[in-house]
């Protein structure tokens, strides 16, 4: 055997702590990654609300703690298509960002709102009485009912609103 040098030792043991340290730093990189990329396919491009992925996950998952009375609301915003067409397609998505902002300020522990697709919002809100889901359902009306003003234009929407109460409306 030949001796080994206390220069060759300290050598190997600094290349081994650094690969080590590479080997770590890109298992965080591609960790940090999946993580960024699964965060964006579960959020709606437009309104950075929970996309239909991200909120029937969202849904599911509330679901099956099962330790509540939940509603899930679907909300379609009216006449979104004469806004396209009469002022132009960034006008809609411009009211579409504008009326998502106003529901998402205005949730509560508990509630959660995402983008369907379109013109289409899914709520939900956990609640132990009835009136917390009347209070929640009018902060959403309050929301999607408010003028906005646009350069050019002026405009009211509304929304149409249909509730479904677990477990009274569905049992899965």
């Amino acid at each position: 055997f030949r001796a080994i040098s206390i220069v060759t030792l300290t050598g190997a043991v600094l290349l081994a702590l650094m690969i080590g340290y590479v080997a770590a730093r890109y298992h965080f990189d591609l960790n940090d990654r999946i993580e960024q990329q699964y965060r964006a396919s579960i959020r709606d491009e437009l309104t950075s609300l929970l996309n239909r992925r991200g909120a029937l996950t969202a849904v599911t998952e509330a679901l099956a703690v099962r330790a509540s009375t939940y509603a899930t609301i679907l909300v379609d915003v009216d006449d979104l298509k004469r806004i396209n067409d009469n002022y132009g397609h960034s006008a809609g998505d411009e009211v579409l960002c504008i009326l998502s902002e106003r529901m998402r300020k205005g949730l509560k522990p508990g509630e959660l709102i995402g983008r369907f697709g379109g013109d289409e919002f899914v709520a939900m809100k956990a609640y132990r009485k009835l009136d917390e889901l009347h209070e929640f359902i009018a902060r959403l009306q309050h929301a999607l009912s408010r003028n906005i003003k646009l350069d050019a234009i002026d405009v009211t929407p509304g929304a149409s609103l249909g509730v479904a109460i677990y477990p009274f409306d569905a049992t899965d």
